[in-house]
C-alpha cells in the first residue's frame, strides 16, 4: 500500500487496526536515505562505541527518503503479509524556529534513481515526519512565544501535530511492543532512532573509553561524583533504542550466523536479493513457510505475478522481504536443528550485525559479543557454538568467571607496576578477553608512541605465561589504534590518544 500525504490519515488507520490485531506476529521494515556514507573510515577492529562515533555521525547529517514497514500476520500456520511504502520528508512549520535543510550524498541519489525512485513524488507527494523530541520543544516554543495571536498559535500548534506523520507508524509499533525486524539495520536503527524518537544520544553504552569516561566526569548534569553512577536522566543509544523496542531481530545476523554455512561456495552473499533467490530456489527439499500477500493494494509486490517487477530497493519491498526471509530462516531453523520458536528467540533476540565488523550488538544488556568467539579452545562460527557459550552449566560460568576476573587483576597489577606514564585500564567482556586501554589523554609528557608500542608488546610475553598458568588461551591478536580529538591540540599534536589490546 502506497502512503501519501493525501491518504496518509486512512493509511494509519489502516495499519493501526492490523498491528492492533491479536494475529499481528510481527513487523519489519526498512529506509532509504539520502546519504549513508561515513566520512572516517570504519575498520573490521572497530569497538562498538567507535563505530557508533562513525555512523551517528551519517544519521545526524542525512535524512529518510522512502520507509517501508510491513505487518505480518499469523492464522494457524500461514502468514500473511501487508506491506505499505511511503515516500516521507521533513517539512518547515510556519510561525515555529523549524526550517529544516536535507543534505544529499550523490551516490545515494544515484543509487536510489537507478532503483526507481520517484524524487518529484517524495518533494511533492511525501508524508512528513517529525522526531518526538523536536516535536515537544515545539509545542513548547509556541505556547511561550509572545509575539504570536492565539489564532496564529492554534495553527501553529495544528501543524506541528500533523508534522509527527509518519513517526506515529513506528510509535504503535513501539507502544504494542511487538518484534521489530531489519535486515543488516544498524544504520536502519540509528536512522530510525534521529528521525522518530530524537537526535542521537552522545554515547553508544556505558562501558566507555576512558575519554569518554573522563568527558563524563567533568559533566555534574550526567554524573554523580559521590555514587560513581551515571544519572539515567541522559540514556546512551542502546538504552534508548531499548527503551522504545524490546523485541529487535536482524535476519542478516542470523544468515550470516548458521545459514551461509548452506549455501554455495561460489555464492555466499546474504544480501536481501541473493537471499531470496536462494531459498526460493534451492531449499525446497526443506518445508518453507506459508507466506502470502494480503489481497488488493498490498498485491503490488506479489513476485509470482508476471505482471509486477520485483523492487529491489523500494522501502516497502524491502520491508516485506526482509519480513519474508526472516520467516524462512526461522522455519530452516528449526527444521533443521530441531529447535522450538522459542530456541530461535533465545538465540537471535536483540541480536544486531554490523557491516565489515567484528561484533554483534546487543540490546538489552550492556556487553555486545563477538561473531568469532572461542569456546573450549577453538575458534568457530558456528551461530549454536557462538550462542550455547553463553548458557553454560552454572558451575562452568562461574568458574570461567573466576578465572577471567582473576587474570584481569593480575594484569591490572602488572601494568601498574611496570609504572607506564599513561592510564591503564582493564575490562572483560563476556567471559572471553580482556580488553586492556592505555589513554594519553591528560599526560602532560610527550609519549614516544613507537616505544611505548615496543613496550607493550615486550610486556604481552608475561600477560600470556599469567594466561597460561590458569589454562586461559593466549591472546587472539594484538590491535593498535590511535582515537584522535581533532578539536583538543597542544603544539600541533592532538591529545587524546589511545591504544588498545584485545585478548
Amino acid at each position: 500500500m502506497q502512503v501519501t500525504k493525501d491518504n496518509f490519515d486512512k493509511s494509519f488507520q489502516i495499519f493501526s487496526e492490523l498491528v492492533n490485531s491479536p494475529k499481528t506476529e510481527f513487523i519489519s521494515y526498512d529506509f532509504e536515505m539520502t546519504g549513508i556514507r561515513t566520512t572516517e573510515k570504519e575498520s573490521y577492529n572497530d569497538m562498538p562505541f567507535e563505530r557508533y562515533e562513525k555512523c551517528s555521525q551519517v544519521a545526524k547529517k542525512y535524512a529518510l527518503i522512502q520507509a517501508g514497514i510491513t505487518v505480518y500476520h499469523k492464522d494457524d500456520s500461514q502468514y500473511t503479509a501487508y506491506p505499505f511504502n511511503a515516500y516521507i520528508i521533513r517539512r518547515k512549520i510556519e510561525n515555529t524556529s523549524y526550517k529544516p535543510e536535507i543534505v544529499l550524498e550523490s551516490g545515494a541519489v544515484r543509487f536510489n534513481a537507478e532503483h526507481g525512485c520517484d524524487f518529484n513524488q517524495w518533494i511533492k507527494n511525501s508524508a512528513t515526519y517529525l522526531d518526538r523530541e523536536q516535536y515537544n520543544n515545539l509545542l513548547k516554543e509556541v505556547e511561550q512565544n509572545s509575539n504570536l495571536s492565539q489564532v496564529e498559535k492554534n495553527n501553529a500548534l495544528d501543524n506541528i501535530n500533523k508534522s509527527l506523520g509518519f513517526t506515529k507508524f513506528f510509535e504503535l509499533v513501539g507502544k504494542r511492543n511487538v518484534p521489530i525486524v531489519g535486515h543488516n539495520c544498524y544504520m536502519d536503527l540509528l536512522f530510525l532512532h534521529n528521525s522518530f524518537i530524537g537526535t542521537l544520544p552522545q554515547y553508544y553504552s556505558k562501558k566507555l573509553s576512558i575519554e569518554d569516561e573522563e568527558e563524563q566526569k567533568q559533566s555534574p548534569e550526567i554524573y554523580d561524583e559521590e555514587s560513581k553512577e551515571y544519572s539515567i536522566q541522559k540514556k546512551t543509544f542502546k538504552e534508548s533504542i531499548f527503551s522504545n523496542f524490546q523485541k529487535l531481530f536482524d535476519s542478516k545476523a542470523i544468515s550470516v550466523s548458521f545459514f551461509k554455512e548452506f549455501m554455495t561456495e561460489d555464492n555466499k552473499s546474504t544480501s536481501l536479493e541473493n537471499l531470496k533467490q536462494f531459498i526460493y530456489t534451492n531449499l525446497q527439499k526443506y518445508r518453507l513457510a506459508d507466506i502470502k500477500l494480503a489481497p488488493g493494494v498490498y498485491q503490488d509486490y506479489n513476485w509470482d505475478d508476471p505482471n509486477n517487477q520485483q523492487k529491489f530497493h523500494e522501502a516497502g519491498f524491502d520491508s516485506y522481504l526482509t519480513g519474508w526471509i526472516f520467516l524462512q530462516l526461522r522455519q530452516f531453523y528449526m527444521e533443521n536443528f530441531k529447535k522450538t520458536e522459542k530456541d530461535f528467540e533465545n538465540t537471535f533476540l536483540n541480536t544486531i550485525n554490523v557491516m565489515n565488523n567484528r561484533f554483534f550488538l546487543t540490546f538489552g544488556q550492556d556487553e555486545d559479543i563477538l561473531q568469532t568467539q572461542i569456546l573450549n579452545g577453538i575458534i568457530s562460527d558456528d551461530i549454536l557454538h557462538i550462542f550455547s557459550h553463553f548458557e553454560p552449566a552454572d558451575q562452568q560460568r562461574e568458574l570461567q568467571q573466576e578465572k577471567m576476573e582473576k587474570l584481569q587483576k593480575q594484569i591490572q597489577e602488572y601494568f601498574e607496576s611496570q609504572q607506564y606514564s599513561t592510564r591503564v585500564r582493564t575490562s572483560i567482556f563476556n567471559q572471553n578477553f580482556v580488553f586492556i586501554e592505555l589513554s594519553l589523554q591528560n599526560n602532560k609528557d610527550q609519549v614516544d608512541i613507537n616505544n611505548l608500542k615496543k613496550k607493550f608488546e615486550n610486556d604481552l610475553h608475561e600477560i600470556q605465561k599469567m594466561a597460561q598458568e590458569l589454562s586461559i588461551k593466549e591472546y587472539e591478536q594484538c590491535i593498535f589504534q590511535q582515537k584522535h580529538n581533532n578539536k583538543k591540540f597542544n603544539n600541533g599534536k592532538p591529545k587524546n590518544n589511545k591504544q588498545q589490546h584485545k585478548k
